[in-house]
This record gives C-alpha cells, structure tokens and sequence, in this order.
C-alpha cells in the first residue's frame, strides 16, 4: 500500500503559481457517508459571530484570513444547490496578536 501511496504522489506532484508543491490526496473512490457535519460547522459558526461583537477586530483579521485561503485556492465557496453535498469540517480560529506573521 506504501508503494501505491508512493507512485500516487509522484504522478500529482504539481507546483502551483506561488511555486508551492501541491499533491492529490490519495482516496478511495467509493462512496462513503460520513455523516450531518453541516449542524456542528453551523454552532461552531455561531460561536465565531458571539465573539466577533465582543472583539470586531478579530472578526477583521479572520475574514482577511479567509480570503487569503480563498484567492489560494485552499478553500472554496459551496453552491447553494451543493450544500448537502459536502463534508464540513468544523473549527474555531485561533487567534495569536504576538504573532506577527500568522495572527489568525
């Protein structure tokens, strides 16, 4: 199985325009249910709003953050007909002011 992984890597290594390495994660193509995740994404959501009121800024910096994932391809905008198609992968932001680099 290594090997497989091995010669799955090497066939989609690919560089992006910011010359990042990027590869195709090895996946199995069967169909498999993982579950409501859309709930969990959505409370932790809710969360995320409560503490923007109590600190705008950090509403600011994330929603740069955000952005910056989007415009490098990382993340992507769902559908509106695709919501019940995908896997939600629900977080919080972490939020380092010290940080001059990475603040979110």
């Amino acid at each position: 199985m290594t090997k497989k992984c091995d010669e799955q890597l090497l066939v989609t290594k690919k560089c992006d325009e910011h010359f990042l390495i990027c590869y195709e994660m090895p996946m199995k193509h069967n169909e498999i249910q993982m579950g409501q995740s859309k709930p969990t994404a959505i409370r932790r959501l809710k969360l995320l709003e409560r503490r923007f009121v109590r600190e705008p800024h950090a509403k600011d910096k994330y929603v740069e953050f955000l952005q910056e994932y989007e415009d490098l391809d990382h993340m992507q905008r769902v559908k509106e007909e695709e919501l019940g198609l995908h896997y939600y992968i629900p977080h919080h932001a972490v939020f380092r002011p010290e940080s001059p680099k990475s603040r979110v």
